[in-house]
């Protein structure tokens, strides 16, 4: 294996756990869609609103294990290399947070099954909705920081970055 790398390969990272987080809320917000229009009844809804409350579940460890990667690696190596980005990374790492607050609700919103979930779909789709996209516009400025930031970095920074990350997990 070799010690040399392009930068690139720390923005593909970033770009790949990226689409994958937004695959998965693109997925759930289609589910909840077909739920609010009819298309699923019965035991195919109680079948799809038990894998969506799995998909959240899963969906939810990815996105923490995302996030502290980038807020124990590469946000702080950013910052301390570049305080310039410092409001910016303060405001990705906020998102972070509401990110998985939102997320919660939604678990929280799904596992109270007794009420109605007709009565709460307009709530359901709102919140999945809102939630994709803040994860797209988010997933698009952290790409920004990224992009300019780490083109920035020297090639032995870089391998750092990737060897820190991987020993996290």
């Amino acid at each position: 294996m070799t010690n040399t790398i392009d930068r690139s390969d720390l923005l593909d990272w970033a770009h790949h756990e990226h689409e994958h987080l937004t695959k998965l809320f693109d997925d759930l917000r289609a589910t909840f869609n077909k739920i609010a229009v009819g298309e699923l009844e019965g035991a195919q809804r109680e079948e799809a609103l038990d894998q969506a409350v799995d998909d959240l579940e899963g969906a939810l460890e990815d996105m923490l294990e995302h996030f502290n990667e980038e807020e124990e690696v590469y946000f702080l190596a950013i910052e301390a290399r570049f305080p310039e980005f410092a409001e910016q990374i303060e405001n990705l790492t906020s998102t972070h947070e509401k990110l998985c607050e939102r997320t919660r609700r939604l678990q929280r919103l799904l596992a109270t099954r007794e009420q109605d979930l007709s009565e709460m779909s307009g709530e359901l789709i709102a919140l999945i909705n809102a939630l994709t996209l803040s994860l797209e516009r988010h997933n698009e400025e952290e790409q920004q920081v990224f992009v300019m930031a780490l083109k920035r970095l020297p090639e032995d920074e870089r391998i750092a970055l990737l060897d820190a990350k991987k020993s996290l997990g």
